[in-house]
């Protein structure tokens, strides 16, 4: 009788989406903001007594702009969105996050609770950072909503200030995020 080997891939894995592989523009928090918004996440959970899990300090950002969802990621885009990037020019700049609310139109059982803030600076930066993208035929949402996700649960927090949470932003990142596996894989990054 023989018996078939088996190899221990190190799995299990967890499902991946169809079009696993993002590509995203966005800011990630230093160390000391991120730990600053982890504090006012906590509070959250405390004060309202919902159970979940905070992001790592490495995941908390801002999204800036979705380049796409891919089935695998093409150099095509990554150089379009370069290209777009490179045309940025970015001055240092301050941006305050002082409010909290769990967005109304996020998936039941599972919705974004969020730090809201901003300044105009990072609303110009969006902006053009879009119309780059569009000159150099990527798609670009130019709306925009600043917002940094702390957590997400089945529960609702209600829109209030918070302790404000301030830091620069000195630079901006492309990032290959693969999706469900909560991997950031740095690109490029401007200054």
């Amino acid at each position: 009788m023989t018996t078939q080997l088996e190899f221990d891939l190190g799995g299990p894995y967890p499902p991946r989406p169809r079009k696993p592989e993002r590509l995203i523009f966005m800011l990630l928090l230093e160390v000391a903001s991120a730990a600053s918004a982890v504090g006012v996440a906590s509070g959250l959970l405390d004060q309202y007594g919902i159970q979940a899990k905070l992001l790592r300090y490495g995941r908390l950002h801002i999204s800036l702009h979705l380049v796409g969802d891919f089935r695998r990621l093409r150099d095509k885009f990554i150089f379009a969105a370069s290209r777009a990037a490179d045309s940025i020019k970015l001055q240092p700049f301050e941006v305050c996050f002082d409010h909290v609310v769990t967005f109304p139109h996020s998936r039941p059982g599972n919705r974004a609770t969020v730090l809201l803030g901003g300044s105009p600076e990072l609303v110009d930066l969006q902006r053009h950072l879009g119309d780059a993208m569009i000159r150099n035929g990527l798609k670009a949402n130019l709306g925009f909503n600043p917002h940094v996700t702390l957590f997400y649960s089945g529960l609702a927090v209600p829109l209030q200030r918070v302790r404000p949470v301030r830091f620069v932003i000195k630079d901006f990142l492309l990032v290959h995020s693969e999706l469900w596996l909560s991997k950031y894989n740095i690109l490029s990054r401007w200054t």
